[in-house]
């Protein structure tokens, strides 16, 4: 074993000492050491070669000068307007203002309706990614375009404010969960983050706009955020029922609620 080691050491340095060894001369350690300062000097020349190419003229141009201190001012200002006095509701109002522009006027063909803006408010790309199918994003984009135009027809308001009104008023605050407590199921209340109170608040929308006589989703889609607004929705129920059971298992929750 040690002899198969030792041949494949040999395997090894076989590259580096090629043109010093054969099998019948023998080199001394002086001719090996110039060997190895000769291999030293060429990677150091090679080192210095790219050095000198890539400190050369072409990279000192006034372009890239230039370039360099526009990038210097930008991080600058950002320092500057980096400051802690601004509030969320100027944002708020600023993101309002928009919407309101971008909803001013009714679409006059399907293309405009599409080129909204869904991304603007989480909401919005919440219902849109629920509704999706398949991958189809744009035909869901097209659904909840005609939903908000219908309903901005019908209240003369902006209907992202209200589509998150409505959803809003919908939204639990808790939920139960079931656990295993002595080879028992025990259902405890959980509170619930905004994603979720949103995410089952579409749910129940989605569900009770089926109950609606249209054969298209938009216009149901439409009359059940309506009917929320109006307060004569059955998600109400629901949100109600399910507030009623946290509260009857309340008391199998490790916190007391």
């Amino acid at each position: 074993m040690f002899n198969v080691r030792v041949n494949v050491l040999k395997a090894v340095k076989l590259p580096l000492f090629q043109g010093l060894r054969t099998k019948s001369t023998t080199y001394s350690k002086s001719r090996v050491c110039d060997h190895l300062r000769s291999f030293q000097n060429l990677s150091f020349q090679r080192n210095k070669d790219t050095s000198s190419a890539v400190n050369g003229e072409e990279w000192n141009s006034p372009g890239l000068e230039n370039l360099l201190a526009q990038l210097q001012e930008a991080v600058g200002e950002s320092t500057k307007t980096n400051d802690t006095s601004i509030t969320e509701p100027k944002e708020e109002k600023i993101e309002e203002n928009f919407l309101e522009n971008v909803w001013s006027n009714s679409p006059k063909s399907v293309d405009e309706i599409i080129n909204r803006p869904f991304q603007v408010d989480p909401a919005v790309q919440h219902l849109v990614n629920m509704i999706m199918r398949d991958g189809k994003k744009t035909k869901a984009e097209k659904i909840v375009a005609t939903a908000l135009t219908i309903i901005q027809k019908e209240k003369g308001k902006n209907p992202v404010t209200l589509l998150r009104q409505a959803l809003a008023d919908i939204s639990p605050i808790m939920k139960l969960i079931t656990a295993k407590r002595f080879n028992k199921g025990v259902e405890f209340p959980i509170p619930l983050k905004e994603k979720q109170r949103r995410r089952i608040a579409i749910k129940w929308l989605l569900d009770s706009s089926k109950s609606h006589n249209s054969k298209r989703l938009s216009e149901r889609l439409a009359r059940e955020i309506l009917a929320i607004l109006d307060t004569t929705s059955t998600c109400f129920k629901k949100r109600d029922h399910l507030h009623k059971m946290c509260l009857v298992n309340r008391g199998n929750a490790p916190i007391r609620v």
